[in-house]
């Protein structure tokens, strides 16, 4: 599983490798915002700024 976390700690990225999505989380109510069809087997996720 690859993980990602914005610059100001407020979104983490998930890599989903078993569901082919990342999940963007809300870090303050660790809550899943959303979750993004990705292709095959994610297993990476870099943050960019």
């Amino acid at each position: 599983m690859g993980r990602g976390v914005v610059p100001d700690e407020t979104l983490a990225c998930v890599a989903n490798g078993l569901s082919d999505d990342i999940t963007i989380i809300d870090m303050n109510n660790l809550r899943p915002l959303r979750s993004i069809p990705v292709g095959r087997t994610p297993h990476s996720v870099r943050v960019d700024h």
